[in-house]
């Protein structure tokens, strides 16, 4: 729940993993885990909450959190960027909004990521800007 506000679909490790397997499978590169721990990490970190009092209180930031952890992280072998853009969309769209980016502004966002510091809330705020309400 997101501040009691409404109900949030989050995705399970597992869930992430088929999304990194498959990306593999279809686009190629080397299958597996580099650390559960990480993809541990990941998949909790978007329901995370201190004190009773979640930390990314949005679907945005919950997004967000899920994107930079698994591109920080590096929980796979391979894949990773891939597999991290996937499951912040597939995030946004179970709980109902249509990420609206093409491949080559997806690409070039996660590789600004990668060689920037960026705030949470700075990539929330722009998931929110590039998503429609389904």
């Amino acid at each position: 729940m997101v501040s009691g506000a409404y109900f949030v679909r989050y995705l399970s490790y597992d869930e992430i993993l088929s999304i990194h397997e498959r990306l593999i499978e279809v686009f190629g590169g080397e299958s597996g885990i580099f650390s559960t721990d990480a993809l541990e990490n990941c998949v909790s970190l978007p329901m995370m909450s201190v004190f009773g009092t979640e930390t990314n209180p949005t679907v945005w930031s919950k997004a967000a959190a899920l994107l930079y952890c698994i591109l920080i992280r590096h929980p796979f072998v391979d894949g990773n960027k891939r597999t991290t853009w996937t499951a912040a969309k597939l995030f946004l769209f179970l709980n109902g909004y249509d990420l609206q980016v093409d491949v080559d502004t997806a690409e070039a966002k996660i590789l600004q990521l990668l060689r920037e510091e960026s705030s949470n809330d700075s990539i929330a705020k722009w998931l929110e800007q590039c998503s429609t309400k389904i």
